[in-house]
């Protein structure tokens, strides 16, 4: 049986406003402005953070006096690209910067006293630091200028005296209401900042990498702010490199301007692969892509006995591509030794999956990869999910210290949080879902004992899809187009909707495809239903000449020949077969 169930904040069926009344059940207020194309009267002042002009001034002064930066690249693709902004943009702006970077290791974010050059005399950092305090101590005992451009939630204040250090976080900026802002979207505002207090001309070029970076750091889209920032790089991509991976990617993305969805499932991937599974050499290849914008050389690639030409971005998105399909590999091996070690000691009884790893098993997770296992965990158990390792603290203290991943629940939109907020936890740092965390070792225990106790009330084991609208052999036509072409609108925390059908059909309304016969186009009430690569689905549609289905489905746009209309994409379908009579076989 089909498992779905319609939303709470489900819209009317015959609705006239259908995309409207949708974006009102995500809480958003100005859904006029999200129906038409985003207006740059969205987008918010960059002078609005705090502590924005005072970085402007200085970072001209620094740089008008030749200083030696250092440029510290975070660990996933928000820190790329807000690396990526600043360097691109004082860089074109003073050809003959001292400008240094560097790239973690593993998967450290922030600064690493140790990797910062003596010589150094500015150091930048987007993306992270905003509560390394001890860092921001000895740097600044040092005389060294740091400007921290970061969005993460800030623990605790910087002390006084810090003469220094600059932070420019939209989360301790009360006059900035964009909260979800991304790193990359922080620089960006900075360097759009500049080019109004020095009149320049760059910023303009970068909204891409903004987007990008936004996008890939799982955003609120709902924000009128990230809405056009994203709209604007999404409708105007210059950089080389996105350009690159967007064409290793084309087979996948359909839309000829790719959307938030797009990037988010094709792009993002790629770079985060590289930079959690990459050698540094193959790290450094994608980011320079980034940041060297003139290559012109070509490179020889051989493939299955043809050697073609690539030039210095394809080369380096193939690189990545590759990298990413290594990575799921080996995510895919861990996630079935993982998942053998839940079941065996019942971890999966628990109101959370929390699995313990070490370098002696059998399969060995990689740092690297732990948040991706904890999300496959995830997906898999439809419980929060913590895959930690042990770790003996500078105090001497075992601990168990990992990542944490979860959905955003109704009775628990923050896992972080409540992980933070337990006594058993040393610390739980990052996004509401998606966070690193540690418990006390010899804790542990009790702490499952804990998150059993206060989560007993939420059932994780309601698995049922939700769908936005459901129609009982018949359908809203309206709402069909309008959710079919709202693909621009959809993203984080704005997903594209899915309806559920259930209704009789003929063998005359359905249409069998490829050249396998193994995709299938099936007519109700004049909307095409599609369905690729599914074999069954088409051998069980020519086994009678009618049929009962009930399917869930996502509205899309079908682009054919120059003419775009729209169509349902089946994620799921049941089908039963009728007799003539109508009853069943």
């Amino acid at each position: 049986m089909l498992n779905f169930k319609l939303n709470p904040n489900a819209i009317d069926n015959n609705s006239t406003t259908p995309l409207a009344d949708y974006l009102r059940s995500l809480g958003i207020e100005a859904v006029e402005e999200f129906m038409k194309i985003p207006s740059k009267s969205n987008e918010l002042d960059g002078e609005l953070l705090e502590n924005s002009l005072h970085t402007v001034a200085w970072l001209n002064k620094l740089f008008t006096e030749n200083k030696k930066f250092f440029l510290i690249v975070d660990c996933d693709t928000d820190g790329f690209t807000s690396s990526a902004i600043f360097y691109n943009y004082f860089k074109k702006l003073f050809p003959n910067a001292d400008i240094q970077w560097m790239l973690h290791e593993e998967k450290q974010h922030g600064i690493e006293l140790d990797k910062i050059p003596e010589d150094r005399e500015v150091i930048i950092v987007p993306d992270a630091g905003s509560n390394q305090l001890h860092e921001m101590e000895v740097l600044n005992a040092q005389g060294k200028y740091v400007f921290i451009m970061d969005h993460h939630q800030v623990e605790k204040p910087i002390p006084a005296g810090m003469e220094y250090i600059t932070v420019v976080n939209n989360q301790t900026s009360d006059l900035f209401s964009n909260k979800a802002l991304s790193g990359a979207g922080v620089t960006f505002k900075i360097v759009q900042l500049y080019d109004r207090v020095y009149n320049w001309h760059g910023a303009n070029e970068l909204y891409d990498l903004a987007a990008l970076g936004i996008i890939a750091d799982c955003m609120d889209s709902r924000t009128l702010d990230n809405n056009y920032i994203i709209y604007r790089g999404l409708n105007n991509i210059v950089n080389p490199m996105f350009k690159a991976l967007l064409d290793k990617q084309a087979y996948s993305i359909e839309n000829e301007i790719p959307t938030k969805i797009d990037v988010a499932f094709y792009i993002a991937p790629l770079i985060n692969g590289t930079i959690r599974m990459g050698t540094m050499e193959e790290k450094e290849l994608l980011f320079r892509g980034f940041i060297e914008t003139k290559h012109t050389e070509f490179y020889p690639h051989e493939w299955r006995g043809t050697t073609t030409m690539e030039d210095f971005y394809h080369r380096s998105a193939r690189i990545a591509y590759n990298v990413k399909n290594e990575q799921n590999r080996l995510k895919m091996k861990c996630l079935e030794f993982l998942q053998k070690r839940v079941e065996e000691n019942g971890l999966n009884n628990n109101q959370i999956i929390a699995v313990v790893v070490s370098e002696d098993d059998e399969v060995v997770v990689p740092k690297t990869i732990t948040g991706l296992v904890a999300m496959e965990l995830l997906r898999l158990y439809g419980k929060p999910s913590l895959v930690l390792r042990p770790v003996i603290d500078a105090e001497g203290n075992k601990t168990f210290a990992g990542s944490g991943r979860s959905y955003s629940y109704e009775q628990l939109p923050s896992f972080l949080q409540f992980v933070r907020d337990q006594e058993e936890s040393v610390y739980a740092q990052g996004h509401s879902c998606a966070f690193g965390a540690s418990i006390k070792a010899e804790e542990f225990e009790h702490f499952i004992e804990i998150c059993n106790e206060k989560m007993s009330h939420i059932d994780f084991s309601d698995n049922a899809t939700i769908v936005d609208a459901f129609f009982d052999n018949k359908i809203n036509p309206i709402l069909i187009h309008e959710f079919a072409n709202g693909q621009r609108i959809y993203g984080n925390n704005i997903p594209q909707p899915q309806i559920a059908v259930r209704a009789k059909i003929n063998s005359s309304d359905v249409r069998i495809m490829g050249k396998d016969a193994s995709s299938v186009r099936i007519i109700i009430k004049n909307i095409p239903f599609v369905k690729f690569k599914d074999i069954e689905l088409a051998k069980t549609l020519q086994s009678a000449s009618s049929f009962m289905i009930t399917l869930i489905g996502k509205p899309s746009p079908n682009t054919y020949m120059g003419i775009t209309t729209p169509q349902v994409k089946i994620i799921d379908i049941e089908v039963q077969p009728l007799t003539n009579a109508g009853g069943l076989f």
